[in-house]
């Protein structure tokens, strides 16, 4: 799991930083969003949605994320100014233009950093993981071992906490990733979800337990893991 939080943070900085000869400057973005603004501000409340899943289908059919950013941020900007009445400002645009490029961004108090961080979280969320049996596609790399491991964790929690308290424990496997949209493709024994929705996941529980047996487990769990040194697969050389 830690490689793959571990890779995770590296391709949440999927965009740039471009080659000298082909990198796009701060200022020639902001001048392509404000551009676009009269157009945006045209768009019915279906349209500008159509727009953005447009954008999404783009950058799942392995369009560069870089080449939709000034497209997205007049659309962040525009449903900011209708549902918000905030309307991003040139620094605010970019501040988030810099946060896309992997720089660190320095904004003074009331220059709006809230509304500056909604920018390059709408870019990200045009990424769509898909998740088939076994396998996580990310959008330049696949994994497959979060989830050997946690079908592995949840085979031995399981035993374990039957054993111990005498009856069966079901235990669900789970990955949450916070910030991605999950493509689920057939059928798997491991959910992958968003922790933004997770409430939906646990609406038919298979297994009723009370409120102390929940206490009890997680204080077993926590009394048996507390000491647990993390175990490191090593890839066979």
């Amino acid at each position: 799991m830690t490689r793959l939080l571990t890779q995770v943070a590296s391709r949440l900085r999927t965009i740039g930083p471009w080659s000298p000869r082909g990198r796009i400057g701060a200022q020639s973005i902001l001048a392509s969003v404000n551009a676009l603004e009269g157009e945006t501000q045209a768009l019915s409340e279906a349209q500008l949605r159509k727009t953005f899943l447009a954008l999404r289908f783009r950058a799942k059919s392995g369009e560069p994320i870089a080449s939709l950013l000034a497209e997205t941020y007049a659309l962040v900007r525009e449903a900011g100014r209708r549902a918000l009445n905030m309307r991003h400002f040139d620094v605010q645009i970019l501040g988030g233009v810099a946060l896309s490029m992997r720089s660190i961004t320095e904004m003074q108090t009331d220059e709006g950093k809230t509304l500056t961080a909604t920018l390059p979280l709408a870019l990200m969320a045009l990424v769509v993981i898909d998740y088939t049996t076994g396998m996580m596609r990310f959008p330049d790399w696949t994994e497959k071992l979060p989830i050997e491991q946690i079908e592995s964790q949840q085979r031995w929690i399981r035993r374990w906490l039957s054993t111990r308290f005498n009856q069966d424990v079901v235990v669900e496997p789970m990955i949450a990733l916070p910030g991605w949209k999950i493509g689920r493709v057939g059928s798997k024994s491991v959910l992958v979800i968003n922790p933004r929705n997770a409430s939906k996941f646990f609406v038919n529980n298979r297994q009723a337990l009370s409120a102390d047996m929940v206490s009890r487990i997680a204080s077993d769990l926590e009394a048996r893991c507390r000491n647990i040194e993390p175990v490191r697969k090593l890839k066979s050389q």
